[in-house]
């Protein structure tokens, strides 16, 4: 806990909330810890644009930030859920990234020097696998499998046109 003569600071956006000493007040109420929701196949939207970011070892990856539309069953109990996955650039790795876009466009990617503008993937949709991982850390929920397979109003298809 800070003390009280410590400030933390804050993104240039939330400027607008400091006092004339800089502070501001934060009011953490009501505030839950990011609790996973359990296993299962659920029907995820991508949330925003994908960030391409740095991995540990000097790579790349890309950061997908996935919201729950619903279990595949049409249950909504877990609605706006958040689960992330992150696709490598490792060689080793892309099969993973490619099953990924596989299952979000409904086409085969599977030709040298494709393109990807990650603001196409915005609100598309997939089925997938999401578990709880505990391996690194507190337990969070991943993806362990993508569908392939059309997912109902989802921009899939003859809709859907890969760009490029």
């Amino acid at each position: 806990m800070p003390d009280e003569e410590e400030t933390v600071d804050l993104p240039a956006s939330a400027s607008d909330n400091y006092d004339d000493e800089g502070g501001v007040d934060l009011d953490f109420g009501g505030v839950q810890g990011r609790e996973p929701f359990p296993d299962g196949t659920y029907i995820l939207r991508v949330d925003g644009v994908p960030k391409k970011k740095p991995t540990k070892s000097g790579g790349e990856q890309i950061s997908v930030m996935y919201r729950v539309v619903s279990r595949a069953d049409g249950d909504e109990t877990f609605k706006n859920k958040v689960v992330f996955d992150n696709w490598n650039f490792l060689p080793q790795s892309r099969w993973w990234m490619k099953s990924a876009l596989e299952a979000l466009t409904g086409e085969k990617w599977d030709k040298d020097n494709m393109k990807l503008r990650l603001s196409d993937l915005s609100g598309l949709r997939v089925k997938a696998t999401v578990i709880i991982d505990g391996s690194y850390g507190p337990p969070k929920n991943k993806i362990s499998t993508y569908f392939n397979e059309p997912v109902s109003d989802a921009p899939v298809g003859e809709d859907f046109k890969v760009p490029f």
